[in-house]
């Protein structure tokens, strides 16, 4: 275990269950793989029973677990945890693990939506039903560890809720006491300060030098990795600017020379193009949040084999894969950072790792561009040592130091977690003012058209579908509506799956609302066959 980690370990018995921990570490440092260790600290300690592991993507939930069964066995012996121990909660599907939607696992990788759910007393398994038995899920979570993994991206969220939620959890968890461990490796100091607001945090960092220091009302622990910084000081990478229509021509170039390379366009159509006009002639993958879960997991299970893997923002967090080059659009700092923590994360096969930044995207941040070309950047290192600069000085200088927060749906929380009892009508209020939904409402698509009447079970629906937030499809409605064919739904009572009258929608969100009241579940659009592309998706 890596010098930081092993000092996160040792502070818990000093700073006790009723701190915040924070491991503000660099990609790359073993933050998540090393999460049961501090389980298993808080469980000898008598502190919890349990651990719940929060992660904001789906993709993340199953390659954490993959990771965890395959290659990280070691820890989990060290955690006092086996396979059988583990557990997931999320919309999806996972052939070869538990699913424990009431969060029955001595420790269970979950999503914040179903963790929202459970612990703003609306369990996942009851969203749509009115009587809702919330204590049980409730008591788990708050006989748990939680550790809220990649936290910067539900501060950076767009949608509102994800940020308020976050923020309340921490608030209630911080009142009951109940340990938190919050991992990140690009959270800001604004962001750390929100954290830190009227409640005891412990943050550990590396540094230049070994000290604690207290500040701004939290406790700082600096820690210096000789080790680590020596390794990352051996990374090097060049910065480069592109065109966006260079970006084929130098992606066959790099991968004709033997090096994996990674693109990320945060364009699902442009990724999609880029795609189809490379596949030919190299064996590339496609990841974007439009693809069926199916074809999603076949790219993954390809990865080790793949010249070029392409990609939008959904590839940035869920992939744990070294790449020698990177070519990518450049919208956020934080963002740019997480993908540059891809390429030569185990080494590379050239003396420097190559980066390329696309500067005609439209939605570029130029003012982050041109600060990094041709600077000698420490990448991997949040201090200045051998370089000109360091990523954490840039996380500062570039990220917004302003939260998305919907103060009046914050108020909307307080008042449902915070009495012991809260009644089924004021949840049932609650749940049909925020469209059924506590963080985004999904909207899911089924893609093989008029087999949907013939699938056996809600699995074989799921494998084969991909959904949009409602806000999204309701915004494209005019371009997607002729690719749909029909509106169905799962009765889970007779495990059928049925077409329902509905034809005709004219304001999507009305219509989204409108048949859970009438069918008790959300509605599956159906596609016509042809609308989606296997391994490519559709391009409405």
């Amino acid at each position: 275990m890596r010098q930081a980690l092993t000092e996160l370990l040792s502070s818990i018995e000093k700073y006790g269950p009723e701190s915040i921990y924070l491991a503000d570490l660099p990609t790359g440092y073993g933050k998540t793989k090393n999460a049961p260790l501090v389980y298993k600290e808080f469980y000898d300690m008598n502190w919890v029973s349990n651990g719940i592991h929060i992660l904001p993507l789906r993709s993340l939930v199953s390659s954490i677990l993959d990771d965890f069964v395959q290659k990280d066995r070691e820890i989990l012996k060290k955690a006092g945890l086996t396979e059988n121990d583990l557990a997931y909660q999320m919309g999806d599907f996972l052939e070869n693990y538990k699913k424990e939607p009431l969060f029955d696992a001595s420790y269970v990788l979950t999503t914040m939506d179903s963790y929202a759910h459970n612990l703003f007393k609306i369990p996942v398994t009851e969203i749509f039903r009115y009587q809702k038995h919330y204590f049980i899920p409730l008591g788990r979570i708050f006989i748990s560890l939680i550790v809220f993994d990649e936290a910067h991206i539900f501060f950076e969220s767009e949608d509102s809720a994800i940020p308020s939620i976050f923020l309340e959890a921490i608030n209630a968890h911080h009142y009951m006491k109940n340990p938190v461990l919050i991992l990140s490796a690009t959270l800001s100091d604004f962001y750390v300060r929100e954290i830190a607001k009227n409640r005891k945090l412990v943050r550990v960092k590396l540094s230049l030098e070994n000290k604690i220091e207290e500040k701004n009302g939290y406790t700082e622990i600096h820690i210096r990795d000789k080790e680590f910084e020596d390794l990352m000081k051996s990374v090097k990478l060049t910065v480069e600017k592109i065109k966006l229509a260079d970006v084929k021509q130098r992606a066959q170039e790099l991968a004709s020379s033997g090096l994996k390379i990674l693109i990320v366009i945060d364009d699902i159509k442009k990724a999609s193009l880029l795609y189809q006009s490379l596949k030919d002639s190299f064996n590339v993958g496609l990841i974007h949040s439009r693809l069926t879960r199916e074809d999603r997991s076949n790219v993954i299970k390809r990865l080790d084999n793949l010249d070029i893997l392409i990609g939008t923002s959904a590839i940035e967090a869920g992939i744990d894969r070294s790449f020698d080059a990177l070519i990518t659009t450049v919208i956020n700092i934080n963002s740019l950072i997480q993908r540059i923590g891809r390429v030569c994360r185990y080494g590379c096969k050239e003396s420097s790792g190559k980066i390329y930044l696309i500067e005609d995207f439209k939605g570029s941040d130029n003012n982050v561009i041109n600060s990094i070309v041709g600077k000698d950047i420490c990448w991997r290192l949040p201090y200045t040592v051998s370089c000109e600069t360091n990523y954490y000085e840039l996380i500062n200088k570039f990220s917004i130091s302003k939260i998305k927060l919907n103060n009046e749906y914050r108020d909307s929380l307080k008042r449902v977690l915070s009495p012991f009892y809260t009644s089924q009508r004021l949840l049932e209020k609650f749940l049909e003012d925020n469209k059924y939904s506590l963080t985004r409402s999904l909207v899911e698509f089924y893609t093989l058209g008029e087999d949907f009447l013939t699938v056996k079970d809600m699995k074989d629906i799921i494998s084969n579908s991909f959904v949009m937030e409602l806000e999204l499809v309701e915004k494209n409605w005019n371009n997607i509506k002729d690719y749909i064919m029909g509106i169905g739904y799962f009765e889970f009572k007779n495990n059928t799956p049925r077409l329902a009258d509905e034809k005709k929608v004219d304001n999507v969100s009305d219509f989204y609302i409108r048949f859970i009241e009438n069918y008790g579940t959300p509605p599956i659009f159906i596609l016509k066959k042809d609308s989606y592309i296997r391994g490519v998706g559709v391009l409405w």
